[in-house]
Protein backbone atom coordinates (compact mmCIF):
# COMPACT_ATOMS: atom_id res chain seq x y z
CA UNK A 1 0.00 0.00 0.00
CA UNK A 2 1.55 3.26 -1.14
CA UNK A 3 1.77 6.54 0.68
CA UNK A 4 1.30 9.53 -1.62
CA UNK A 5 4.64 11.21 -2.21
CA UNK A 6 6.67 8.42 -0.65
CA UNK A 7 9.89 7.17 -2.21
CA UNK A 8 8.25 3.82 -2.88
CA UNK A 9 5.41 5.39 -4.85
CA UNK A 10 7.71 7.64 -6.85
CA UNK A 11 9.99 4.71 -7.61
CA UNK A 12 7.04 2.68 -8.86
CA UNK A 13 5.90 5.52 -11.11
CA UNK A 14 9.44 5.92 -12.52
CA UNK A 15 9.48 2.21 -13.23
CA UNK A 16 6.16 2.48 -15.05
CA UNK A 17 7.48 5.31 -17.20
CA UNK A 18 10.38 3.10 -18.26
CA UNK A 19 8.11 0.07 -18.74
CA UNK A 20 4.62 1.15 -19.95
CA UNK A 21 3.33 -2.42 -19.66
CA UNK A 22 3.47 -2.00 -15.87
CA UNK A 23 0.95 0.86 -15.79
CA UNK A 24 -1.87 -1.53 -14.98
CA UNK A 25 0.00 -2.46 -11.79
CA UNK A 26 -0.07 1.10 -10.49
CA UNK A 27 -3.74 1.54 -11.46
CA UNK A 28 -4.70 -1.55 -9.47
CA UNK A 29 -2.56 -0.68 -6.45
CA UNK A 30 -4.60 0.51 -3.44
CA UNK A 31 -3.51 3.59 -1.53
CA UNK A 32 -4.08 4.71 2.01
CA UNK A 33 -7.68 5.92 2.47
CA UNK A 34 -6.60 9.01 4.41
CA UNK A 35 -4.29 10.05 1.55
CA UNK A 36 -6.94 9.44 -1.07
CA UNK A 37 -9.60 11.30 0.91
CA UNK A 38 -7.30 14.31 1.36
CA UNK A 39 -6.61 14.50 -2.37
CA UNK A 40 -10.28 14.01 -3.23
CA UNK A 41 -11.23 16.77 -0.80
CA UNK A 42 -8.78 19.10 -2.51
CA UNK A 43 -10.15 18.29 -5.96
CA UNK A 44 -13.68 18.63 -4.63
CA UNK A 45 -13.00 22.16 -3.37
CA UNK A 46 -11.26 23.11 -6.61
CA UNK A 47 -14.21 21.81 -8.62
CA UNK A 48 -16.59 23.73 -6.37
CA UNK A 49 -14.65 26.96 -6.84
CA UNK A 50 -14.46 26.46 -10.60
CA UNK A 51 -18.17 25.72 -10.84
CA UNK A 52 -19.16 28.80 -8.83
CA UNK A 53 -16.70 31.01 -10.70
CA UNK A 54 -17.86 29.86 -14.13
CA UNK A 55 -21.53 30.30 -13.20
CA UNK A 56 -20.81 33.83 -11.96
CA UNK A 57 -18.84 34.63 -15.12
CA UNK A 58 -21.72 33.32 -17.22
CA UNK A 59 -24.23 35.47 -15.38
CA UNK A 60 -22.02 38.56 -15.72
CA UNK A 61 -21.49 38.07 -19.45
CA UNK A 62 -25.19 37.41 -20.05
CA UNK A 63 -25.99 40.71 -18.32
CA UNK A 64 -23.47 42.55 -20.49
CA UNK A 65 -24.89 40.98 -23.62
CA UNK A 66 -28.42 41.83 -22.54
CA UNK A 67 -27.45 45.43 -21.81
CA UNK A 68 -25.87 45.80 -25.26
CA UNK A 69 -28.95 44.29 -26.86
CA UNK A 70 -31.19 46.84 -25.14
CA UNK A 71 -28.91 49.70 -26.22
CA UNK A 72 -28.85 48.43 -29.80
CA UNK A 73 -32.63 48.15 -29.85
CA UNK A 74 -33.08 51.69 -28.57
CA UNK A 75 -30.48 53.02 -31.01
CA UNK A 76 -32.17 51.22 -33.91
CA UNK A 77 -35.53 52.76 -33.03
CA UNK A 78 -33.90 56.17 -32.70
CA UNK A 79 -32.32 55.87 -36.14
CA UNK A 80 -35.66 54.82 -37.56
CA UNK A 81 -37.49 57.76 -35.99
CA UNK A 82 -34.88 60.41 -36.63
CA UNK A 83 -33.95 59.47 -40.18
CA UNK A 84 -36.89 57.74 -41.85
CA UNK A 85 -40.01 58.96 -40.04
CA UNK A 86 -41.36 62.21 -41.42
CA UNK A 87 -44.33 62.00 -39.04
CA UNK A 88 -42.05 61.95 -35.98
CA UNK A 89 -40.05 64.80 -37.43
CA UNK A 90 -43.08 66.99 -38.05
CA UNK A 91 -45.23 66.14 -35.03
CA UNK A 92 -42.95 65.12 -32.14
CA UNK A 93 -39.64 66.80 -32.88
CA UNK A 94 -40.94 69.82 -34.71
CA UNK A 95 -39.17 72.11 -32.24
CA UNK A 96 -35.72 70.84 -33.18
CA UNK A 97 -33.65 72.64 -35.74
CA UNK A 98 -32.48 70.80 -38.84
CA UNK A 99 -28.94 70.55 -37.49
CA UNK A 100 -29.96 69.11 -34.11
CA UNK A 101 -32.30 66.64 -35.77
CA UNK A 102 -29.58 65.36 -38.10
CA UNK A 103 -27.04 65.27 -35.24
CA UNK A 104 -29.38 63.16 -33.11
CA UNK A 105 -29.83 60.72 -35.98
CA UNK A 106 -26.08 60.53 -36.58
CA UNK A 107 -25.32 59.92 -32.88
CA UNK A 108 -27.95 57.17 -32.73
CA UNK A 109 -26.44 55.52 -35.80
CA UNK A 110 -22.94 55.76 -34.32
CA UNK A 111 -24.06 54.15 -31.07
CA UNK A 112 -25.79 51.37 -33.00
CA UNK A 113 -22.66 50.61 -35.04
CA UNK A 114 -20.31 50.86 -32.05
CA UNK A 115 -22.24 48.51 -29.78
CA UNK A 116 -22.83 46.07 -32.65
CA UNK A 117 -19.06 45.90 -33.12
CA UNK A 118 -18.57 45.32 -29.39
CA UNK A 119 -21.04 42.43 -29.48
CA UNK A 120 -19.25 40.90 -32.46
CA UNK A 121 -15.72 41.33 -31.11
CA UNK A 122 -16.18 40.26 -27.49
CA UNK A 123 -18.83 37.57 -28.17
CA UNK A 124 -20.26 37.90 -24.67
CA UNK A 125 -23.24 35.70 -25.52
CA UNK A 126 -21.10 32.78 -26.76
CA UNK A 127 -18.63 33.13 -23.91
CA UNK A 128 -21.46 33.18 -21.39
CA UNK A 129 -22.71 29.86 -22.75
CA UNK A 130 -19.20 28.40 -22.60
CA UNK A 131 -18.83 29.43 -18.95
CA UNK A 132 -22.24 27.98 -18.13
CA UNK A 133 -21.25 24.66 -19.72
CA UNK A 134 -17.96 24.70 -17.80
CA UNK A 135 -19.80 25.36 -14.54
CA UNK A 136 -22.08 22.39 -15.23
CA UNK A 137 -19.12 20.12 -16.00
CA UNK A 138 -17.28 21.08 -12.80
CA UNK A 139 -20.47 20.68 -10.76
CA UNK A 140 -20.92 17.16 -12.18
CA UNK A 141 -17.31 16.34 -11.33
CA UNK A 142 -17.84 17.66 -7.82
CA UNK A 143 -20.81 15.33 -7.30
CA UNK A 144 -18.82 12.42 -8.73
CA UNK A 145 -16.05 13.05 -6.20
CA UNK A 146 -18.66 13.13 -3.42
CA UNK A 147 -19.82 9.66 -4.50
CA UNK A 148 -16.24 8.36 -4.50
CA UNK A 149 -15.51 9.71 -1.02
CA UNK A 150 -18.45 7.70 0.30
CA UNK A 151 -16.47 4.51 -0.37
CA UNK A 152 -13.89 2.88 1.88
CA UNK A 153 -11.41 1.51 -0.65
CA UNK A 154 -9.45 3.57 -3.17
CA UNK A 155 -7.13 2.68 -6.02
CA UNK A 156 -4.83 4.78 -8.13
CA UNK A 157 -7.03 4.17 -11.18
CA UNK A 158 -9.81 6.15 -9.52
CA UNK A 159 -7.54 9.13 -8.91
CA UNK A 160 -6.18 8.93 -12.46
CA UNK A 161 -9.70 8.99 -13.92
CA UNK A 162 -10.71 12.04 -11.88
CA UNK A 163 -7.46 13.80 -12.75
CA UNK A 164 -7.96 13.17 -16.47
CA UNK A 165 -11.53 14.46 -16.35
CA UNK A 166 -10.48 17.56 -14.40
CA UNK A 167 -7.72 18.30 -16.90
CA UNK A 168 -10.05 17.81 -19.84
CA UNK A 169 -12.60 20.28 -18.48
CA UNK A 170 -9.89 22.82 -17.70
CA UNK A 171 -8.51 22.62 -21.24
CA UNK A 172 -11.87 22.72 -23.00
CA UNK A 173 -13.34 25.93 -21.59
CA UNK A 174 -12.23 29.57 -21.22
CA UNK A 175 -10.52 30.91 -18.13
CA UNK A 176 -12.55 32.75 -15.52
CA UNK A 177 -11.85 36.53 -15.44
CA UNK A 178 -9.45 37.36 -12.63
CA UNK A 179 -11.79 39.81 -10.80
CA UNK A 180 -14.29 36.97 -10.41
CA UNK A 181 -11.63 34.38 -9.52
CA UNK A 182 -10.34 36.44 -6.59
CA UNK A 183 -13.70 37.92 -5.56
CA UNK A 184 -14.95 37.84 -1.97
CA UNK A 185 -17.72 35.41 -2.94
CA UNK A 186 -15.10 32.71 -3.53
CA UNK A 187 -12.84 33.60 -0.62
CA UNK A 188 -14.20 30.87 1.67
CA UNK A 189 -13.50 28.16 -0.91
CA UNK A 190 -10.08 29.63 -1.68
CA UNK A 191 -9.12 29.47 2.01
CA UNK A 192 -10.16 25.83 2.24
CA UNK A 193 -8.12 25.04 -0.88
CA UNK A 194 -5.04 26.72 0.59
CA UNK A 195 -5.46 24.75 3.82
CA UNK A 196 -5.80 21.42 1.99
CA UNK A 197 -2.85 22.19 -0.28
CA UNK A 198 -0.69 23.01 2.71
CA UNK A 199 -1.70 19.78 4.44
CA UNK A 200 -1.00 17.77 1.29
CA UNK A 201 2.45 19.34 0.92
CA UNK A 202 3.34 18.65 4.53
CA UNK A 203 2.19 15.05 4.27
CA UNK A 204 3.81 14.15 0.96
CA UNK A 205 7.02 16.14 1.30
CA UNK A 206 6.99 16.90 -2.42
CA UNK A 207 7.19 20.66 -1.77
CA UNK A 208 9.44 20.77 1.24
CA UNK A 209 11.21 23.89 -0.06
CA UNK A 210 8.05 25.57 -1.33
CA UNK A 211 7.76 29.30 -0.66
CA UNK A 212 4.73 31.48 -1.20
CA UNK A 213 5.02 33.75 -4.26
CA UNK A 214 5.30 37.48 -3.58
CA UNK A 215 2.04 39.44 -3.67
CA UNK A 216 1.19 40.97 -7.01
CA UNK A 217 1.37 44.68 -7.46
CA UNK A 218 -1.91 46.51 -7.50
CA UNK A 219 -3.05 47.24 -11.03
CA UNK A 220 -4.10 50.64 -12.26
CA UNK A 221 -7.70 51.54 -12.87
CA UNK A 222 -7.26 51.53 -16.66
CA UNK A 223 -5.73 48.04 -16.59
CA UNK A 224 -8.54 46.71 -14.40
CA UNK A 225 -11.12 48.25 -16.71
CA UNK A 226 -9.50 46.65 -19.76
CA UNK A 227 -9.45 43.24 -18.07
CA UNK A 228 -13.11 43.64 -17.09
CA UNK A 229 -14.05 44.60 -20.64
CA UNK A 230 -12.15 41.79 -22.35
CA UNK A 231 -12.82 39.18 -19.67
CA UNK A 232 -9.12 38.31 -19.41
CA UNK A 233 -7.82 36.59 -16.29
CA UNK A 234 -4.07 36.53 -16.89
Amino acid sequence: MYDLGSGEARGAMDSCEEHPDKLHYIDDEPIKPEDAVLLLQLWHERSLKNARAHYKASSTLFRRHGGLTVVNTVASLAVLFFVNSSVMRQEVFSGLTEGLYLAAGAISGFILVLFSILQYVFRWDDRARDHKSAGTEFANLQRKIERYTAGKFFKMALLHNINREYNYISRSYPLVPRPIWISDELRDVSERIKHLEKELRSRSGLYANFTEPPPQQKQGRLSRWFRWLTGRRD
